[in-house]
């Protein structure tokens, strides 16, 4: 037996074929959509993620910048409170040094006034 060619069905398959070959080019079409869809999403992807590592490149220099701003910043407010506490240690030295003579005077002036004191007492007595 020999067998038929697509052309050569028998005419009670004919209908059957006909409507398998309908179903097929919409199933093609659906693929073709289905693909077409695929690849736009594709594309939008792509973008997003190169627009999504761009993004995240900044960032990351952005960090670095404001990490190494935070470290100099933090270095700088360190010495300017050493030369803040050395200047309040100097203020305070003066200071003490200065009472010191301002006592010691007084003590001087009061030893001396004492000293009058004692004169004129002699003198009147």
């Amino acid at each position: 037996m020999s067998q038929p060619t697509p052309n050569s069905a028998p005419p009670e398959w004919a209908w059957f074929l006909q409507a398998l070959d309908q179903k097929l080019e919409q199933v093609r079409e659906k693929t073709d959509s289905v693909l077409e869809r695929f690849h736009e999403l594709e594309g939008h992807f792509d973008q997003l993620d190169h627009d999504f590592q761009t993004s995240m490149h900044d960032q990351k220099m952005d960090l670095k910048e404001l990490s190494q701003s935070i470290q100099y910043l933090s270095h700088k407010t360190q010495l300017q409170l050493k030369d803040a506490d050395n200047s309040n240690n100097q203020f305070k030295h003066e200071t003490d040094k200065r009472v010191s003579d301002i006592h010691f005077a007084t003590r001087e002036e009061l030893s001396a006034i004492a000293r009058r004191l004692e004169i004129l007492e002699k003198l009147l007595l």
